[in-house]
């Protein structure tokens, strides 16, 4: 006669296997990058899927990309992730950092290799436990406990914000903010970052030739064969901006100010933060390459450029007001990538739109979607 114990294990035996994908499928969170996007599972598992041209995905090899979500290496438990233009970090549980991908800038926070397809361990000269993180173009940056703000990688128009430019340093620098500031959130664009503090003030710094700082930059950066860009290499206030959100696009940058307007600054909207039409009262903002959604009770709305069909209206009409994303879903977050987005339904599933190119939707595709798919 069989006992309790045996027959559970027999049910347990009969039960089909998951694949890691059926797996892994409820999320806690979804991090897009440029052609790549990274998404935490509800058991702390990491998982990739998109481009794998520099081992952004974290499967241990580099070159050809995966269309559905696969776990990164390694056993670490991850609370936040960051995926970037050709990297990815990870924040562990106890606040150490791990990144993998492109590192040719030291974006990873390690010396060498210029590509790592696995995770290492980000290295600081003294000891620091990280609650935030956020992965650029080819620099990489993180909140520590207690407010300060960290940066390392590209420094070349002042990204890293340690008041230094030109080069690249693979060493976590501070970031020399005013005294008493301390961030909650930050965001990195293609050459530049923005925090947003405690005192809800806003700040930015890195390249401003796009108008991405929201206020005049006030220095001089060299780019190479004997030309500058403005700059800023210390943070700068966005003006008189009072903020509860942040979101960073590649050269663009919004906030949901106190007074429940989003406002956006950089790219097309210009130099100083301009209000989105439309009157909404977002309380979540994702920014990408040319596109923008904001969270509404349980409504995704998007703005900017669609040619990819990533405002995911069903269509591939750029509209500057924000147009709702066409699907029967209720949602509890949105983010955007490049030239994609993805949001996580209110039952913990995952869907993503727009270009997928190196199946970054994750549907076991490569083709672009005006419409919410199902991450596999």
């Amino acid at each position: 006669m069989l006992t309790t114990n045996a027959r559970a294990l027999l049910v347990l035996l009969a039960l089909p296997m998951l694949a890691p994908a059926e797996q892994a499928s409820r999320f806690l969170s979804v991090n897009p990058g440029w052609y790549h996007t990274c998404a935490l599972a509800a058991d702390g598992t990491a998982v990739c899927w998109g481009s794998n041209k520099n081992g952004q995905l974290g499967r241990g090899t580099t070159g050809a990309g995966q269309s559905t979500p696969r776990p990164v290496s390694g056993s670490p438990k991850y609370i936040r992730l960051a995926a970037g233009a050709n990297h990815t970090c990870g924040l562990t549980t106890n606040g150490v950092v791990r990144c993998w991908g492109y590192n040719a800038f030291g974006q990873l926070g390690v010396k060498t290799p210029d590509v790592s397809p696995t995770p290492v361990i980000v290295q600081t000269q003294t000891p620091v436990r990280f609650v935030e993180i956020a992965a650029g173009f080819t620099h990489t940056c993180a909140i520590a406990e207690g407010g300060a703000a960290w940066c390392w990688g590209d420094e070349r128009v002042g990204q890293v914000g340690d008041g230094g430019s030109g080069g690249w340093s693979w060493v976590p620098s501070r970031v020399r903010a005013p005294d008493g500031t301390r961030f909650i959130a930050i965001g990195t664009g293609n050459s530049f970052t923005c925090g947003l503090a405690d005192s809800q003030a806003v700040y930015c710094w890195g390249m401003g030739t796009y108008n991405s700082l929201g206020t005049p930059a006030n220095e001089r950066c060299a780019t190479g064969r004997n030309q500058s860009a403005p700059c800023a290499t210390r943070p700068l206030a966005v003006g008189t901006v009072r903020a509860r959100a942040l979101a960073v696009g590649s050269s663009h940058a919004c906030v949901i100010a106190i007074d429940g307007r989003t406002l956006c600054w950089g790219g097309s909207f210009g130099g100083t933060p301009k209000p989105i039409d439309g009157g909404h009262s977002f309380a979540m903002l994702a920014a990408g390459s040319n596109h923008d959604c904001g969270l509404e009770n349980g409504t995704v709305l998007c703005w900017g450029w669609n040619t990819s069909g990533q405002l995911g209206d069903g269509s591939t009409d750029s509209s500057m007001l924000p147009v709702a994303v066409k699907t029967t879903s209720t949602f509890g977050s949105v983010r955007a990538g490049a030239s994609h987005a993805c949001a996580i339904t209110a039952d913990q599933s995952l869907v993503c739109w727009g270009d997928n190119q190196d199946g970054q939707l994750g549907n076991g595709s490569i083709t672009p979607s005006s419409t919410p798919v199902h991450v596999q």
